[in-house]
């Protein structure tokens, strides 16, 4: 099934900033899975045509489809890629097993980790030096209530280890059963 929803809204601070996006970046994790279910059905697809399960005239069409089907996924997929680079706010993206999936140049530059380090990693081994017991505290109530929360005047220390504040939106991200299988969260640095 392809499903695109590119409707994003977004709540914007008194300065102009976007505090948070909902909409498109839930949609960037469903794409991954999304792209795997492709791959296996075109591989399956492949297989059946092996056994003669079905003809070719229907294992041209079929893959016809599914290659047409990779090929919008991969478009969208860049459009989400583009749409998160665009974000000027920290944006981390963390799976239903706690790894990291996405982190774009604003986390980079508010945190001086790039994303190379951290993608696949789990959260709490990123490095980034804020008040973890807090943090782990804030996204399981979001998990656990399946709501999302934010934290005003969160403090960390900055790249340049001079203490800086954050303001964080923890969001859950939730699966086709509607159930919390990761989250996102999206930071703006506070000037002091």
């Amino acid at each position: 099934m392809i499903y695109v929803n590119l409707n994003a809204s977004a709540i914007y601070n008194a300065r102009g900033d976007i505090e948070s996006v909902e909409g498109a970046i839930l949609d960037i994790f469903e794409w991954e899975i999304t792209a795997d279910e492709v791959n296996l059905a075109v591989f399956e697809l492949e297989r059946n045509f092996q056994k003669k399960e079905i003809t070719p005239e229907i294992f041209q069409k079929e893959k016809a489809y599914r290659m047409h089907a990779e090929t919008a996924m991969r478009k969208i997929s860049r459009l989400n890629a583009d749409l998160i680079a665009m974000i000027p706010q920290m944006l981390i993206g963390v799976d239903e097993n706690d790894c990291i999936t996405h982190w774009n140049e604003a986390a980079e530059r508010v945190t001086g980790i790039s994303h190379k380090k951290v993608i696949g990693q789990p959260l709490l081994r990123c490095g980034i030096r804020w008040n973890w017991d807090k943090l782990v505290k804030t996204i399981s109530t979001c998990i656990e209530e399946e709501r999302p929360i934010r934290l005003k005047h969160f403090n960390f220390t900055r790249p340049d280890d001079q203490n800086g504040w954050l303001d964080l939106f923890v969001r859950p991200i939730f699966d086709d059963k509607d159930k919390p299988s990761g989250i996102i969260i999206l930071g703006s640095e506070i000037a002091d």
